[in-house]
């Protein structure tokens, strides 16, 4: 593919705090991502498959704040979220509802799990509404999961990664999550960045950087700055517009970044 970068432009954009941004010909606003996540996982159980989530500069032991999912409970007939261990506040009651089959030994069932100031919700996936919310401490921050299986033994795909198995044991399996959502709305003429690094600290080793309306507005890419290569260009109409926002979302995990279609405000 071509390695020919489009030409930086002025621009404005509106991402997940509530005001508009202006970004100066060829300059970037460095903006730090709020802690709202979302966790794509797959299962294979008969009952009583739990998920962790923690703060993983942390072990899970020490986390502060740890927040139990536990899928295909009481004979695979509910879902439940809420604390691992009761903060003695009252405040964080765990919710449970009934779903017969959440789980299937036979097949994996496959879940969205987001969370965002302390909100936790679970969707099956496909599905746009949670089939589960609970609200606990605002200042939850989870970077990890656990895994494990209860009373079954479970086959697990986190992230999109290779599967693999747990045992019947109460201990848990430890995950680093590396997976992410970023919602913003741009106007410009053409040519805007969205760069990602895995660091606090500008780095070059790598960075994601993602083009919407580059070669005269016509088309949008993704390529790594240390390479120079643009990857996986596609022509949608007018990605980008002057004097009109065009919702954009952006999804990635350890193995894919996925960009959607622009979304006329």
């Amino acid at each position: 593919m071509s390695s020919e970068h489009p030409t930086p432009y002025n621009g404005t954009v509106a991402a997940e705090y509530n005001n508009d941004i202006n970004t100066p010909l060829t300059e970037f606003y460095r903006l730090p991502l709020k802690t709202c996540n979302e966790i794509t996982i797959s299962v294979k159980a008969s009952n009583d498959a739990s998920i962790l989530l923690y703060d993983g500069s942390k072990s899970s032991d020490a986390s502060d704040i740890k927040v139990e999912i536990v899928l295909g409970g009481d004979k695979n007939s509910t879902v439940s979220v809420g604390l691992s261990k009761d903060d003695g506040t009252g405040k964080y009651a765990k919710q449970l509802v009934q779903k017969d089959s959440a789980l299937s030994a036979t097949h994996f069932k496959v879940f969205l799990i987001r969370w965002y100031k302390g909100r936790v919700t679970i969707y099956n996936h496909g599905f746009k509404s949670p089939f589960v919310t609970w609200d606990g401490p605002p200042e939850s921050q989870f970077s990890s999961i656990g895994v494990r299986t209860v009373g079954a033994a479970g086959e697990w795909i986190v992230q999109g990664a290779p599967s693999f198995k747990t045992a019947d044991s109460a201990e848990y399996k430890e995950i680093v999550i590396n997976t992410g959502r970023l919602d913003f709305e741009v106007t410009s003429v053409r040519d805007t960045y969205v760069a990602f690094t895995p660091e606090p600290k500008w780095s070059k080793n790598p960075i994601v950087h993602l083009v919407l309306g580059g070669w005269g507005t016509a088309k949008r890419s993704a390529f790594w700055w240390n390479f120079g290569e643009v990857t996986a260009v596609e022509e949608p109409e007018w990605p980008v517009v002057q004097n009109e926002y065009r919702r954009f979302w952006v999804k990635w995990d350890a193995y894919n970044l996925i960009v959607s279609d622009p979304i006329t405000l």
